[in-house]
């Protein structure tokens, strides 16, 4: 009796130990998985902090046939060449619940229009604007 007894509590150790061990992997996956997420939303954050927005396009054209201006506008530091020849975008979008725009200058090979989703940075005049979507 005293023997079957040993063996039931030898036979629940194991059971216990591959518990732990199923735990302790579940606890790392997590804890790899927060760290990696936790590195991601702190790189999205900086990211935002320095300029870096998706955004929708407005309108785009010459300096003058713009309509729209916005919090910052490229326009007021773009040479006389770029005035004269350059295309701009006008970008919005959505942040505390309030809509910003933006005009930003448009590399002369791009065919960047209304309607756009791009990536670009708002605070920084001559950054490319990459589109990411279309509408």
């Amino acid at each position: 009796m005293l023997r079957g007894s040993l063996g039931k509590l030898h036979q629940l150790g194991k059971g216990a130990t591959l518990v732990r061990g199923a735990l302790a992997t579940a606890v790392a996956v997590a804890l790899a998985a927060s760290a990696t997420g936790c590195g991601t939303l702190r790189k999205d954050f900086n990211a935002y902090q320095d300029g870096w927005r998706s955004a929708d396009v407005l309108e785009v054209g010459s300096a003058v046939e713009l309509r729209g201006s916005g919090f910052t506008d490229c326009r007021r530091s773009a040479t006389p060449y770029e005035l004269k020849l350059s295309r701009f975008a006008v970008l919005s979008y959505r942040a505390t619940g309030r809509r910003h725009l933006h005009v930003v200058i448009l590399d002369d090979a791009s065919d960047i229009r209304a309607g756009d989703i791009v990536y670009t940075n708002v605070l920084r005049c001559g950054t490319p604007v990459e589109r990411r979507a279309r509408l």
